[in-house]
């Protein structure tokens, strides 16, 4: 009777510790990659809405050619990629590093990030601060250059400020 004992608690302990091994990975939703050269100030476009809450539950209200519409949600993991390497000259590709499309291609908690072509990286850890306190005037779909703070460098962070959203200093 010793030995079933103990073999029950052998397996609840191995069962329990793959359940507390298990990575938990967050996720956020955010607006499509948005490309604001494309925009031009002298067409703003239609909007189709002022803000998420026009928007049903898995939508967001982004700046989507030149106008502010209703659109699904795009999900990134948590954290930001690495600084891209200055001068690329070659594809940082190696047989040993998966090459990818979107975050949920790359292993556990990695981010797939451009550094000389998308490879699967270890991301950075989010840095804390506060956004200039804003003035809440509306955005033009010109004045938005990120999307998120992962669009911005390591030191700063994506905040609506002076009708712009761009990526500013942390406070």
């Amino acid at each position: 009777m010793l030995g079933t004992g103990s073999a029950l608690l052998l397996g609840i302990t191995l069962c329990c510790l793959g359940t507390w091994a298990k990575e938990t990975i967050k996720v956020h939703n955010v607006c499509p990659v948005l490309d604001p050269d494309s925009c031009k100030p002298a067409n703003p476009g239609t909007p189709g809405c002022k803000s998420d809450r026009d928007c049903s539950k898995h939508q967001k209200c982004c700046c989507v050619k030149c106008g502010w519409k209703c659109v699904t949600t795009v999900q990134v993991k948590q954290g930001r990629c690495p600084p891209k390497m200055a001068n690329c000259t070659t594809p940082a590709s190696h047989p040993d590093t998966p090459t990818c499309k979107s975050d949920f291609e790359c292993p556990g908690h990695q981010k797939c990030c451009d550094q000389c072509g998308n490879i699967c990286r270890d991301p950075m850890e989010e840095k804390w601060g506060i956004c200039p306190t804003t003035d809440n005037k509306q955005l033009e779909c010109p004045n938005v250059r990120c999307r998120a703070n992962a669009d911005c460098p390591p030191n700063q962070k994506c905040c609506q400020f002076g009708g712009k959203q761009d990526c500013m200093n942390i406070h």
